[in-house]
């Protein structure tokens, strides 16, 4: 219930009129793209990773010697549910998504683990 006060207070006083919402305007809403975040972190649209194919000449990954021609990818569901990751991984928490978390409870998540659409140059172009 506090999150939703908090999202519907910050929704309510950004649009007055329905032809107030944008794109543009939604985006700029910091708690609704914190809960955006934190509903993909905890239910990524793809469970498992995009594959990469390992180069010509292997790759070492995490202390792992892979052979080219190897598939390798980083299991979305797992990253985002991971304590070593996330403190408190189970729970919907969307303020540690805000700039203010930077520096409280939430300091130490790591946050580029949570990568539902990919990174690189694979990464969605429309998720924004």
């Amino acid at each position: 219930p506090p999150t939703l006060e908090r999202l519907t207070s910050e929704v309510r006083a950004a649009f007055k009129r329905p032809s107030d919402i944008t794109f543009q305007a939604v985006a700029a809403l910091p708690y609704l793209q914190a809960c955006i975040r934190e509903t993909m972190r905890l239910y990524p649209p793809v469970a498992t990773g995009v594959p990469r194919i390992i180069p010509a000449g292997g790759r070492e990954i995490m202390g792992r010697w892979l052979p080219s021609a190897t598939r390798a990818s980083v299991h979305h569901y797992s990253a985002s549910h991971s304590a070593a990751n996330f403190r408190n991984p189970d729970s919907f928490i969307p303020e540690r998504w805000m700039p203010e978390s930077t520096a409280g409870e939430y300091a130490d998540d790591a946050r580029e683990a949570s990568a539902p659409f990919s990174v690189g140059p694979r990464n969605c172009i429309g998720q924004k």
